[in-house]
């Protein structure tokens, strides 16, 4: 030592000074570098991220910031992150969950409901036709026509308009064209005759053999001016009505009127198809079953598909609907082909 002219007491002194120099250094290095990693990872107010192995200095930073910012300035903070933290839960949140909660079940389980009830008082008001409101003012109404719409729905419409057009003057004529050949379709309860009265009842409820004979005359002669009244009219006359309806012999002599002769044919499949393919069309009375409770004429116009296409005068659904030999052989009671009398 004394050889360089240092003693011992400067070499205590100067190892000493490294000493501590290596210490700050080393805490330089483990604590000051990390805080300043740590400050540069926080991402908002809500969340700091830091490198994996300082969770440890997280807390003195935020303490050391907390010390070094005046009390004012950190109440002023707080109530900033208490806005900014608390006001999207309390008003975006509760908004989001009122309008997916409650919501869709007012949409999809009350307004619905609503509307349909609403539909369906609407259409109340506006259309009161139905069976029930006819029968609450039953006094209007004949009593045999109430029977026979129990029987047969498709008469509301004309039931229901009974009271206000009964007196109106009937039609003269079809009220369309006709091609001659080809048979129209008629009903028996259309209001432009069936209010009118065959015999001692209305052409509605008993008049299936005059429409049926209009059916094949009109189409046959291609006069539109036959019309189930005219034809009704002149059965009556002429003796062909009785208490149960319009008799045989009107289908094959009282028909004669109207220009058109009627031929009684055999009750099987190959006669049938045979006058109908000479361009005959048929009339048909039926016993009680798929047309009638009791008796009833309806009308043949072709066989096409191995089936007969009918036209019923008393039903709209059934008139165009086509019909086996086999379902119809066991209803039919009697048959006669027509053609024009030359």
């Amino acid at each position: 030592m004394k050889k360089y002219g240092i003693s011992k007491g400067l070499l205590i002194a100067l190892f000493l000074a490294i000493m501590c120099f290596s210490i700050a250094l080393y805490g330089y290095i483990k604590i000051v570098v990390p805080i300043n990693k740590a400050t540069a990872n926080i991402k908002d107010k809500d969340s700091i991220v830091v490198s994996v192995g300082l969770e440890a200095t997280i807390p003195s930073v935020m303490s050391l910031e907390s010390m070094e910012e005046s009390p004012q300035k950190a109440e002023t903070e707080s109530s900033i992150e208490t806005e900014t933290e608390s006001t999207p839960e309390t008003e975006s949140e509760s908004i989001v969950e009122t309008e997916t909660e409650s919501t869709p079940e007012t949409e999809t389980e009350s307004i619905p409901v609503t509307e349909a009830e609403s539909e369906a008082e609407t259409e109340s008001e506006a259309d009161p036709k139905s069976i029930e409101n006819i029968y609450k003012n039953a006094e209007l109404y004949p009593s045999e026509l109430l029977a026979t719409l129990a029987e047969n729905p498709e008469m509301l419409d004309f039931v229901w308009d009974y009271p206000l057009k009964k007196d109106i003057a009937p039609a003269t004529d079809l009220g369309m064209d006709i091609v001659k050949g080809e048979i129209p379709s008629l009903i028996q309860w259309d209001e432009r005759w069936g209010y009118s009265l065959y015999g001692d009842r209305l052409l509605a409820i008993n008049g299936c053999g005059p429409t049926s004979i209009a059916m094949v005359a009109a189409g046959l002669t291609g006069d539109n001016t036959i019309t189930p009244l005219k034809v009704a009219e002149y059965s009556a006359q002429k003796g062909y009505l009785s208490t149960s309806g319009t008799i045989w012999s009107f289908m094959s002599e009282g028909c004669k009127e109207f220009g058109i002769k009627g031929t009684r044919i055999d009750l099987n499949k190959s006669a049938m198809i045979q006058a109908l393919e000479a361009g005959s069309p048929i009339i048909c009375s039926v016993k009680p079953g798929d047309f009638t409770n009791g008796g009833h004429f309806i009308v043949i116009i072709a066989y096409t598909n191995e089936e007969f296409v009918i036209y019923d005068s008393n039903s709209k659904i059934r008139t165009g609907q086509t019909w086996s030999y086999k379902n119809l052989a066991g209803q039919i009671k009697g048959l006669w082909s027509y053609s024009v009398i030359q």
